[in-house]
């Protein structure tokens, strides 16, 4: 903290942070259109901004940026404490604000789903690809909220997690919109709403149950693992090691998995030539303050490297 998000990376993800907030409120502002074409739409955006749009880095990057003007004293001056704390605040409850917005948005496309296929077995000019479309869509928008809720929980397992609380406003959500659409409705209509909320609120439960059981360790050693076998598949068609590890993408690795056991971090790597070492930061609980340095796999003279993960460390801020 104390610095704002200077690297390209992090104001990619600001921007596409403020972007995602646009796409979910629009689709949010949906809500008054019960056009099933304006749904499609809306819920689209919304899919994209759940899949593209990780609660973890939302709140690691615009808390940091917010971060840093709150505790710029010309900008803050003595409120800096009040900023902050409201920061923090607002930032860690926007992800449980962008799924409950998703589960809003999964029982409109349901009820208008269901209007749809009506209309169209009814042979009163529904169309039958739209319902399709719409069904489609509710399903797709389900599953990337899991998926976010999912990777939100992991990351929050890594530092004093908040667990079930993440899911209190989104289980709220879903059980209240499931209600109000099955009240007062015809049969299919009411038992379709009935079951919207039992099904999504019983996944949501279920999903962060299951990524708070995760073994962070464990998960840890089998991505490091991944890592490994791209490398070694990166030396034997190239004859040396990458100097980098984002040498491996999109070849040999679409996507670089990273450590998830302290927050923030990534692979503690060296290499070139006939040489390398892979290793990461752990600890036994988030809130152990002693930091070791895990080797995972080396190859070659590594003698002359750096002591594992000193970079790293020392970068931590309760070293600084």
């Amino acid at each position: 903290m104390g610095s704002g998000p200077a690297d390209v990376t992090s104001l990619l993800i600001l921007l596409g942070g403020g972007t995602g907030v646009i796409l979910m409120l629009t689709a949010a502002a949906a809500i008054w259109n019960w056009q099933p074409a304006v749904l499609v739409a809306a819920s689209a955006f919304t899919v994209l901004g759940l899949l593209l749009l990780p609660g973890y880095a939302l709140i690691e990057t615009l808390g940091d940026a917010w971060d840093y003007y709150c505790l710029n004293p010309a900008a803050a001056g003595q409120g800096h404490i009040l900023c902050v704390d409201a920061a923090y605040t607002f930032f860690f409850f926007l992800p449980s604000i962008l799924l409950a917005l998703g589960t809003i948005m999964g029982a409109l496309l349901l009820r208008s789903g269901v209007q749809t296929w009506r209309a169209a077995a009814d042979s009163t000019g529904g169309r039958p690809w739209l319902a399709a479309a719409v069904f489609t869509l509710c399903g797709a928008l389900t599953g990337a909220a899991l998926i976010y809720l999912y990777r939100l929980t992991l990351w929050d397992s890594t530092y004093d997690p908040l667990g079930y609380l993440w899911i209190f406003l989104p289980v709220m959500s879903a059980v209240l919109a499931g209600f109000i659409l099955a009240w007062p409705k015809p049969l299919l209509a009411s038992w379709t709403g009935v079951a919207y909320a039992l099904v999504v609120s019983g996944l949501l439960i279920a999903v962060s149950t299951l990524a708070q059981r995760v073994d962070i360790h464990a998960l840890t050693a089998r991505r490091a693992d991944a890592v490994q076998q791209a490398l070694e598949y990166y030396y034997l068609d190239s004859g040396h090691y990458p100097s980098a590890l984002e040498d491996l993408r999109p070849r040999y690795l679409l996507t670089l998995p990273g450590p998830v056991i302290i927050n923030g971090q990534g692979w503690c790597y060296s290499g070139e030539g006939d040489h390398y070492r892979l290793g990461y930061l752990t600890r036994e609980h988030w809130s152990d303050p002693n930091f070791t340095a895990q080797l995972h796999s080396q190859s070659g003279d590594v003698s002359a490297l750096p002591p594992l993960c000193d970079r790293e460390i020392a970068a931590l801020p309760e070293y600084k």
